[in-house]
């Protein structure tokens, strides 16, 4: 849905553009020009190809969940403006078990411990 103000629309249809790379979105009614909040939901899936989310191995045994974002490939693991001359900014939240690390590009903005694993945020990229 798109929103600004009180007004809010929703979206009735998305075509994916596999050829550019891009994603159509068809509202209800016209939107009109001007600045406004994009709400998108969405699924994703853990690739195997070392671009965007994918899964990799360590070196002794077991799997983990990282990213590789050369200069399309965040696309890859969320919906985003992902152009180098018009970059969308994000932030990413993690949940992982007390016994593992993450990383990110940002510092932790908040980190919450509970019995089992920490959640973490990192600040807006």
């Amino acid at each position: 849905s798109a929103s600004w103000g009180d007004v809010r629309k929703k979206m009735k249809a998305c075509d994916v553009l596999e050829k550019s790379q891009m994603v159509e979105l068809h509202f209800e009614d016209e939107i009109p020009s001007g600045t406004f909040d994009l709400d998108i939901s969405f699924k994703g899936q853990l690739r195997e190809k070392m671009e965007g989310f994918y899964r990799s191995s360590y070196k002794n045994g077991g799997y983990m969940a990282t990213t590789h974002f050369e200069p399309t490939d965040a696309r890859r693991a969320f919906p985003c403006f992902d152009e180098p001359s018009f970059r969308d900014r994000f932030s990413i939240t993690m949940g992982i078990a007390l016994n593992r690390q993450c990383v990110s590009n940002m510092p932790v903005e908040v980190e919450q411990v509970s019995d089992d694993r920490r959640l973490i945020k990192f600040q807006e990229t």
